[in-house]
């Protein structure tokens, strides 16, 4: 970073490229206030020097100024492009806001371009709707898209899914199929996660298999973790830490806590200290395995911490 302000300030005459370029840097580096300091000092603003700010809040939490950035951007007729929509949109996502959310909708509307935007815009207007639990809304304005590809399909799922819509986002996934839309490991991971949920042991083995026979797809952590959940939480607490034994690669402390959880629920005392053990030599640090395991009434804080 000091390289950077190094260079820029021995440019002799600056422009707007230079200044986007800076406040861009900032931003990606956490540096807001000087971000900001830079955009104020530009002198030939463009619409690159208002998404590079916009941007930088974003991506440090102060999404509520970047959403309030967009607001001044359309009221000083600033000519906003797709990629103030995508980072404004971004920005309410994360705040999970509903009446923003559709104000910013609304805007994107009534623009000159919204008969131009990719469906990437669209898509992101399906996942922020989800964001802010509104499902019906997301669902209304998909069907409503003219063109969906795969991703579309996917933040569809993941709307349902993220808001206990289990059943819906496997029938989502049963019109991808219908429509031959290609799936790939985003779309396993929601129907998995609905599954798995639900407690819907077939289906999510057979969404499990389909992924790797059908679609020659490799599982990663997070499909097998839905698989270990699912299994704990329905008892079946050997058959749960054999697929994290059997894994193809070394299972992480957080698909090891879903057994936990499991062996907690179910009262597995031998198994659940040993796990706890096993969570705790690959994260020292863990305190939400001592906590979840310390709480359980017949365990032994003195025989779950003792090395086996």
């Amino acid at each position: 970073m000091r390289q950077a302000k190094m260079l820029f300030d021995s440019i002799p005459e600056l422009s707007a490229i230079p200044c986007n370029v800076m406040i861009n840097a900032y931003g990606q580096n956490g540096f807001v206030q000087e971000a900001k300091r830079m955009f104020d000092d530009t002198l030939e603003r463009d619409v690159v020097s208002w998404n590079s700010l916009m941007a930088a809040y974003a991506q440090n939490g102060h999404c509520k100024d970047a959403v309030h950035l967009f607001t001044i951007m359309d009221l000083e007729g600033v000519e906003i492009d797709e990629i103030s929509f995508l980072t404004v949109i971004d920005a309410c996502t994360n705040l999970g806001e509903f009446f923003l959310a559709k104000g910013i909708h609304s805007s994107i509307e009534d623009s000159a371009l919204s008969s131009r935007l990719d469906s990437m815009v669209f898509t992101s207007i399906v996942n922020m709707y989800g964001k802010c639990g509104r499902v019906e809304d997301a669902r209304r304005f998909f069907q409503g898209m003219k063109k969906r590809n795969f991703i579309t399909w996917n933040a569809m799922m993941g709307s349902f899914a993220e808001n206990g819509h289990r059943m819906r986002t496997c029938g989502v996934y049963r019109e991808t199929e219908q429509e031959g839309v290609l799936s790939d490991r985003v779309t396993f991971l929601s129907v998995l996660f609905a599954s798995s949920h639900a407690g819907l042991v077939t289906d999510a083995l057979e969404f499990f298999h389909s992924l790797q026979d059908d679609y020659g797809l490799r599982p990663g952590l997070e499909h097998y973790r839905c698989i270990v959940d699912l299994l704990g939480r329905l008892g079946q607490l050997e058959d749960s830490e054999e697929v994290l034994s059997y894994m193809p690669f070394e299972p992480d402390a957080a698909a090891w806590m879903a057994l936990l959880g499991s062996c907690k629920i179910h009262g597995d005392v031998g198994r659940g200290g040993r796990v706890a053990r096993l969570i705790l030599r690959l994260d020292p640090h863990n305190l939400a395995a001592c906590r979840l395991w310390s709480s359980t009434p017949t365990s032994s804080s003195d025989d779950w911490l003792a090395d086996e």
